[in-house]
């Protein structure tokens, strides 16, 4: 977490705003502090490490992506209705 305060993870609106900032410190240090709990997750719902690694990478693409304004959508999330 180089740069990065503990403190400056506790808040969740500074994270956004420091994410939606470009702010590459405050986002490594969430990959470093949320990285195994979202693998342990994802094993739970694939087969293999290789799976769950690739569940994790996604997942991780698409908070770079939502944090930076893009429009783009998640995989899961393509053709899915939310109404």
């Amino acid at each position: 977490m180089v740069g990065v305060t503990p403190d400056e993870l506790e808040d969740d609106a500074r994270v956004v705003v420091a994410l939606r900032g470009g702010n590459e410190g405050v986002f490594a240090a969430l990959i470093d502090l949320h990285h195994a709990a979202l693998m342990r997750v994802a094993r739970g719902y694939v087969s293999t490490k290789e799976a769950a690694e690739d569940v994790v990478q996604e997942t991780w693409l698409a908070v770079s992506k939502v944090s930076t304004g893009s429009k783009a959508v998640p995989r899961s999330r393509r053709g899915s209705s939310t109404s």
